[in-house]
């Protein structure tokens, strides 16, 4: 409740300044607007996050406010509205999905700022989330999958770990759906560029939003030959929630923290795109004798074949680490899983946008789950 009414008077305070400072300029307003069918396993919820939110789902509508206020202030506003698996105006809510300012008091891009409800600066994803950027519909395993461990419960021993896998998931590694309020200050220079912020919730746990840590997280990127980007991203967070439960006695529950760290890549050349990340991440728990370890990677590319028409593929893995419970049997605390997403879109012109996408996921000791969907994508 107290994470709603502060993103309800960021955004109050954010308008205000929009119509106080500049009342007679222009607000940026456009929308995003996907509406699709999936089919084969469409009851699956592997790719549903919290809130029921899915990229999968038929109907989901953005819309973003944005302006200028000056050349060194501006205001960037983003509402969701999704309407999940089966939509009735009834049952679902728009919400706030972004609310954050950009400063820059020095007047160069050596050193700006960004404040309030805002990104993650982690990796590459964040940018290419959008319907209209990403050029297929699922997103990487590691900006959603809800793995099997809890944001309010530390498992006790290796027995009660095997247990949970077969339990509803929770946390995430990075979780894209959910912004943190924090601030950023990032900055270009040459052909580099960094980010640092400091914001209130982990980034694979929003509700570490109650507790009394914090969250480091940043990226260095560089661009050492034409076409070609290379970033190394980090995180160290606390992310248990404040009502969170199994924490040794004398441990402060803020001294249970998220360690990440990330490698990025992004190669382009006439029509072909290709990006690529490999993280590795961590979660302190210390009723076991070592962290709970996942790995994660994917490559994706896009190459265009006639005008309007191109090809995508991503290869995506989500691989944990290993323990051995009281049997000595040893387990992975949660299920691999392998994903290949490939599909075609066509942009009809730059409003309107196509996609044709078949999705195959193979989850260790599970059935496969394979997703066709058709998604129009609406740009208005």
């Amino acid at each position: 409740m107290m994470k709603k009414a502060i993103t309800f008077l960021f955004v109050l305070l954010l308008i205000s300044a929009i119509c106080q400072l500049e009342a007679s300029a222009q607000i940026n307003i456009y929308s995003l607007t996907t509406l699709g069918y999936t089919f084969l396993d469409n009851d699956s919820n592997i790719n549903t996050m919290h809130r029921n939110d899915d990229p999968f789902n038929p109907v989901r509508v953005s819309l973003f406010m944005d302006k200028w206020i000056t050349e060194d202030i501006g205001v960037f506003l983003e509402f969701l509205w999704d309407a999940g698996k089966t939509p009735t105006f009834m049952t679902t809510k728009p919400r706030i999905n972004g609310a954050y300012a950009v400063l820059s008091p020095l007047e160069t891009e050596l050193v700006r700022f960004k404040i309030g409800y805002m990104p993650l600066p982690f990796g590459t994803w964040a940018p290419r989330t959008y319907p209209d950027r990403n050029p297929l519909v699922g997103i990487p395993l590691m900006q959603h999958y809800l793995t099997s461990l809890k944001g309010n419960n530390l498992a006790q021993n290796t027995d009660e770990l095997r247990t949970w896998r077969d339990e509803d998931g929770f946390l995430t590694i990075a979780y894209d759906a959910c912004w943190p309020y924090g601030v950023e200050v990032f900055g270009f220079f040459s052909d580099y560029e960094y980010s640092l912020a400091i914001t209130k919730e982990s980034m694979s746990n929003p509700g570490a939003f109650t507790n009394d840590g914090a969250q480091i997280i940043g990226r260095f990127g560089a661009r050492p030959l034409w076409g070609l980007r290379l970033g190394i991203s980090g995180g160290y967070s606390s992310y248990l929630s404040e009502d969170a439960t199994g924490i040794p006695k004398g441990t402060a529950l803020e001294s249970v923290n998220q360690k990440i760290i990330g490698f990025d890549i992004h190669y382009s050349f006439a029509h072909t795109n290709i990006y690529s990340e490999v993280i590795r991440n961590l979660w302190e728990n210390p009723n076991l004798d070592k962290d709970l370890g996942c790995s994660s990677w994917y490559i994706e590319a896009n190459q265009t074949l006639l005008p309007g028409l191109y090809a995508a593929i991503r290869i995506d893995q989500l691989l944990f680490d290993s323990f051995t419970d009281s049997a000595q049997d040893s387990f992975h605390w949660d299920y691999n899983v392998t994903r290949i997403e490939s599909g075609f879109g066509y942009n009809f012109n730059k409003d309107v946008l196509f996609k044709l996408v078949w999705q195959h996921n193979d989850i260790e000791d599970q059935d496969t789950v394979d997703l066709v969907c058709t998604q129009f994508v609406f740009k208005l």
